[in-house]
């Protein structure tokens, strides 16, 4: 035996996890006279650790953690100036990490004397070779994410020691996340019959409902079960293997798209129609809009494909972008379509800093317009009806200096009267044309 006063670390040192912020350190063999420090740090950290001083206490409570992060932890004697032995470094693994990771699910009988295992298995972007796990493997540092709806079809090598055997083939997800895989609905696939292939192969499909979050896949590979008793659970395992995975259920974005072909609609000037195509699953639209430059969005809610946009500020350009709202999710907003309300005769004497000559006047088929601008700018090139509604629009971006700009393929129009435009942030200008 050895006498206190001696210098040594504990001889043992185990952690768990009690929360997403708290765990609990304990220390074995440790000297009623010493005092210990317990040195711990996040596992991709190797700087900036903590160091905690207690007097011998086998029990310790670490707090202020961070959710679902890997620490690294040891202990250490506080000894002055006499040598310093440390414990083993021990992981922790605080909870916050999902069902997955952070329940303890049921365990399995185990009896497994090495003969056959799970030597492969892939599902999506899972793909682990593991070989023999002494009939459990704890995989569940590997996951995947599967969407809602979607059919995967999963893969499964057996290894062998001598012969291939005829195998069975199961497979269970957790998907109420409870622990155990007791849901009707759990099964997610099983073999008709045993079978030697050299790989097994099934598919499987995650029902719309299912509930969102990490959660825990087990797979099963058995040798003659007996068929009451394979569950995900309460099997025994004599000859086989059993391997735990992690799987992410989320949302498939594409079952809640993005509304599509964003337009004007019975432009009257200051007010329009912006209009869209429908989307099938969406219950709602949030439609959202401001002048360009603006950092403030106006936002409303609306379950038609067309919303009336009122008292919009003359000469101004605008940009509309619209969300589809589904049952369970909704989409991204549009890209900005962007449109300009019409320029009255006092607007027209807003100064643009640049120059602007248009010809031929009059046009038939096309009209270019010539520009000599003093900085660089975003522009919009709008013709108008003589009444003020548009019928051509095209944004240009133009630098300092002069170049020029063609309207084409306006042969359509009918002969008369009418408007053009170019807007910026800058201002505005709008000048008479005729159509021969």
């Amino acid at each position: 035996f050895m006498t206190e006063g001696c210098c040594l670390a504990p001889s043992g040192i185990l952690a768990e996890a009690t929360s997403t912020s708290m765990a609990t350190v304990t220390l074995a063999g440790i000297d009623s006279t010493l005092s210990y420090l317990i040195i711990y740090g996040e596992a991709t950290d190797t700087i900036d650790w903590d160091t905690l001083s207690i007097m011998a206490d086998s029990l310790v409570i670490l707090d202020s953690l961070l959710p679902c992060t890997s620490y690294l932890i040891f202990a250490q004697a506080e000894c002055g100036d006499q040598e310093i032995t440390s414990t083993d470094t021990i992981d922790l693994l605080t909870l916050g990490c999902g069902t997955c990771l952070d329940s303890v699910y049921c365990p399995l009988t185990v009896n497994a004397v090495g003969d056959e295992w799970i030597e492969r298995v892939v599902l999506n972007t899972i793909d682990v070779t593991s070989g023999y796990n002494d009939g459990y493997g704890d995989l569940t540092g590997n996951a995947t994410q599967l969407k809602q709806g979607n059919s995967y079809q999963i893969s499964i090598t057996p290894g062998f020691l001598d012969d291939t055997l005829p195998e069975y083939y199961y497979g269970w997800i957790d998907y109420n996340q409870n622990g155990i895989f007791d849901l009707e609905g759990e099964q997610v696939f099983a073999s008709d019959t045993a079978t030697a292939a050299e790989i097994f192969r099934a598919s499987l499909t995650i029902p719309q409902q299912a509930p969102l979050g990490l959660t825990r896949l087990r797979v099963l590979m058995l040798f003659d079960p007996v068929d009451d008793t394979v569950s995900g659970c309460n099997t025994v395992l004599d000859l086989g293997e059993a391997e735990d995975f992690c799987v992410e259920i989320i949302i498939d974005s594409l079952l809640c798209p993005k509304p599509e072909n964003l337009d004007t609609m019975d432009y009257q000037g200051t007010s329009t129609n912006i209009v869209w195509e429908r989307v099938d699953s969406a219950i709602a639209y949030i439609i959202r809009h401001r002048k360009v430059g603006d950092e403030e969005w106006m936002e409303a809610v609306d379950t038609a494909i067309v919303f009336p946009l009122m008292e919009l500020e003359e000469c101004s350009m605008y940009e509309v972008q619209v969300q589809a709202v589904c049952q369970r999710d909704t989409s991204g907003y549009t890209e900005s379509f962007v449109f300009s309300t019409f320029c009255s005769t006092s607007a027209s004497d807003l100064t643009l800093d640049m120059s602007l000559q248009m010809f031929p006047n009059p046009f038939s088929d096309a009209i270019t317009l010539q520009v000599d601008a003093l900085s660089s700018q975003q522009a919009q090139v709008i013709l108008y009806q003589i009444d003020g509604r548009i019928l051509h629009q095209k944004s240009i971006d133009i630098r300092e200096g002069e170049q020029s700009f063609t309207l084409h393929n306006l042969g359509y129009l009918p002969q008369g009267m009418y408007l053009l435009g170019i807007q910026s942030n800058r201002g505005s200008t709008v000048r008479k044309i005729l159509k021969n």
